[in-house]
C-alpha cells in the first residue's frame, strides 16, 4: 500500500516542511524527514529523496549541526 499512496505522502512532507520548521518542531519533524528519506530511497523516488534530505540539512543547520548538515546537503 505504501507505493500507492507515497506520492500524496511525500507531498505533503514537502508542503508541511517549512511551517513545522518555523512552529519549532524541528528536531521532531526531522525523524519523519529521516524516515521518509528511507522510504523514497526504497521506492526509487529521487526526487523526493533530494528534496527531503535538503530540508533535512537546514534543520541540521537551525540546531547548529553543521558536520551533519554539510553531509545532508552534499547527499542532496
Amino acid at each position: 500500500r505504501l507505493p500507492e499512496t507515497w506520492p500524496d505522502t511525500s507531498a505533503l512532507m514537502l508542503k508541511l516542511a517549512r511551517p513545522l520548521e518555523l512552529q519549532g518542531y524541528r528536531r521532531e519533524w526531522m525523524d519523519l524527514l529521516l524516515r521518509g528519506v528511507d522510504i523514497a530511497r526504497t521506492l526509487g523516488d529521487l526526487r523526493a529523496c533530494v528534496q527531503l534530505q535538503m530540508y533535512i540539512g537546514r534543520l541540521q543547520m537551525l540546531l547548529g549541526h553543521y558536520d551533519k548538515a554539510e553531509q545532508s546537503l552534499r547527499a542532496s
